[in-house]
């Protein structure tokens, strides 16, 4: 039996996704269970209710940034509103020395998002529940930062003001699919050092990269 790696190495991109779904209904029961008090909390949170019977950014396109970044050897990295966690698990299954934490605000997700990673086999990720809509809340240092539009405009905008803070003293590099948090990072001075045309993907840094593909 071919592993998610394998469907993912061999463009089997169909059966790699058909795979990461298998534990979207569990999630989505426990968010059907969600108390009103908790749901009116995370609907203002942009994507946060929304559920995750499709993957917003296709496989093979997550394949192909990961492809194209280059993770750097024993690196970390950051997904901010993490949902599901399905880039989180693409990168993790192809990069087996990339630290990988996802932060999301829904509980739910969480917890299919960990039987997820049980099911895989990853050992190199880890998802925690963390509402990053506090101003109180650090957002760990992480060598990359990986978005897909997962917050409403007001936090997009503290969210890139404390990436700024963050690569004021550290070299990162963001990943944005063009979602809220893009404007307010480029307002801010990052500048973009690469894309995949393919689906809008923009790899940001504040300081000058001599290189953004560093040989592993």
């Amino acid at each position: 039996m071919k592993t998610f790696k394998d469907l993912l190495e061999h463009h089997l991109f169909v059966e790699a996704e058909e795979l990461l779904l298998e534990d979207v209904e569990y999630a989505e029961d426990l968010m059907d269970e969600l108390s009103d008090e908790a749901y009116k909390f995370i609907e203002p949170h942009w994507s946060a209710a929304n559920t995750g019977d499709m993957i917003s950014t296709p496989v093979d396109i997550l394949k192909e940034i990961s492809d194209f970044v280059n993770f750097k050897k024993n690196s970390t990295l950051v997904d901010l509103g993490s949902g599901h966690g399905y880039p989180s698990f693409v990168f993790s299954a192809l990069n087996p020395t990339l630290k990988i934490t996802g932060l999301e605000l829904v509980e739910a997700k969480v917890l299919g998002a960990k039987k997820t990673v049980d099911r895989l086999n990853l050992e190199n990720l880890e998802f925690k529940v963390q509402d990053l809509s506090d101003e109180n809340v650090e957002i760990p240092l992480a060598d990359y930062y990986f978005m897909h539009n997962p917050f409403n405009k007001e936090v997009a905008v503290e969210i890139a003001d404390r990436l700024f803070q963050i690569a004021r003293k550290n070299e990162i590099i963001i990943l944005s699919t063009g979602g809220r948090e893009l404007k307010p990072l480029l307002e801010l001075g990052f500048k973009t050092r690469g894309k995949v045309d393919s689906f809008c993907v923009e790899i940001l840094s504040l300081n000058t990269l001599e290189q953004l593909k560093t040989s592993k």
